[in-house]
């Protein structure tokens, strides 16, 4: 009888730390199943293995004239001085309204706000709006009938292309950039 007893004891025991650790390993992600990529990089590969951008970390971003909120012409070279990421969005995108949420909080609080441009085919209204609302400080440029957009074949937004200050391409990030990521990007601009 006490052996009886001394075994269920020792097979709770035993059963209770096999279920702790799995609970434990589930809650901190630690699967053994887990891919060896992390999560966003996995993600925006295969975005990217989607869509038919034609361009590559190394090309060049094509140069383009685009129109700014007070109705001159720019063209990208012509303001980018540094490295800094080219925003696409839509002024209907949730997803792009939580990006340039993440834009105010991190580049503005660091007074980086160049680095960062935001094109976008929105109506100038809506954008206008988008800048007060978030009061972002950076440029918006226009890309008048989505032209440049098309050109890319950008359809998701937002969508994010890192650039230095001869258009080199450095990173092409589909969709809602993370926060750890805006703030290494603002502290490498110089």
């Amino acid at each position: 009888m006490r052996l009886k007893k001394l075994l269920l004891f020792l097979s709770v025991i035993f059963f209770t730390a096999l279920a702790g650790y799995f609970m434990a390993n589930m809650l901190s992600g630690n699967r053994s199943d887990a891919m060896p990529m992390d999560r966003q990089a996995e993600r925006e590969k295969f975005i990217l293995s989607k869509l038919d951008f034609p361009l590559e970390a190394g090309d060049r971003l094509p140069d383009s004239q685009f129109m700014t909120l007070d109705g001159h012409f720019v063209r990208l070279s012509e303001i980018i001085s540094n490295r800094v990421i080219i925003a696409f969005i839509d002024h209907k995108s949730d997803y792009s309204r939580f990006q340039l949420k993440e834009f105010k909080r991190i580049i503005e609080c660091d007074d980086k706000d160049q680095a960062l441009i935001i094109i976008s085919k929105s109506p100038i209204a809506e954008l206008n709006a988008l800048r007060d609302e978030f009061a972002i400080r950076s440029t918006f440029l226009l890309d008048i009938d989505g032209e440049y957009e098309t050109s890319l074949g950008i359809i998701i937004f937002p969508f994010n292309i890192v650039v230095d200050s001869g258009l080199i391409i450095d990173a092409i990030k589909p969709g809602v950039l993370g926060r750890e990521y805006i703030r290494d990007h603002c502290l490498s601009v110089s």
